[in-house]
């Protein structure tokens, strides 16, 4: 089925892949009943560890939490009480953590250390991401549990310089324990390839739509060109 691969992949492009420090939130108004980082929220959140702390924000503001647990292990978060948008609340919260809020859109963000946040956004390297893509998918498709189209998961991936992924944090569970338990190692080590940013990257991974399937193409190599 030529056809879906396509557009599945062509799904992946848009979806995954999306750079920790330079994804720009939306310049589009967000849609109607939508979560937003601009919607004025009533905040009466304590001082806490900030993983709970993010928890109660995420159920507060409707915002999605995409972030590395191991990131907020000793940290604790500002008490913010009063009624602020989404977006300055999670400033005040992040307060004195030493980490920053990069978002991924109007509903969803990840956190990285200050130093990283206060970076000048790149462009994506398109090239990079369309190799990211194919490495995935051709992995994905060596293991029956995790073919692709059938699970969705976010997951944060460390690189070497020279394209060897190093790291593999899930961001989230998936739904299915099985999927959980495999999905890190089986992407572990995949090489692109090509040169990779030092940066973590984003990875978002889409389900396919129902009824549809997917043909994987089983190939020598993960990522060429």
């Amino acid at each position: 089925m030529v056809h879906e691969r396509a557009r599945f992949i062509a799904t992946l492009l848009a979806l995954f892949a999306m750079w920790v420090a330079n994804v720009a939130a939306s310049h589009a108004g967000p849609a109607p009943d939508r979560p937003s980082r601009l919607a004025m929220v009533d905040f009466h959140l304590a001082a806490q560890p900030l993983g709970k702390a993010l928890q109660a924000y995420g159920e507060l503001t409707g915002m999605a939490v995409l972030v590395d647990g191991a990131l907020l292990k000793g940290r604790r978060s500002a008490a913010v009480r009063g009624r602020f948008s989404a977006g300055d609340g999670l400033t005040r919260l992040l307060d004195g953590t030493g980490l920053g809020a990069r978002y991924t859109g109007e509903q969803a963000f990840t956190l990285v250390p200050l130093t990283r946040a206060a970076q000048v956004p790149a462009r994506p390297d398109k090239p990079f991401v369309a190799a990211l893509q194919r490495a995935v998918i051709r992995r994905l498709c060596e293991y029956p549990e995790l073919y692709p189209g059938t699970f969705r998961a976010a997951l944060q991936l460390w690189f070497d310089r020279g394209g060897v992924l190093q790291r593999v944090s899930l961001l989230g569970p998936t739904g299915d324990k099985d999927v959980d338990e495999a999905l890190p190692g089986a992407l572990q080590g995949m090489q692109l390839g090509r040169a990779a940013p030092a940066l973590p990257v984003t990875l978002l991974l889409a389900r396919k739509e129902s009824g549809k399937t997917i043909e994987c193409e089983h190939s020598q190599g993960e990522a060429g060109g």
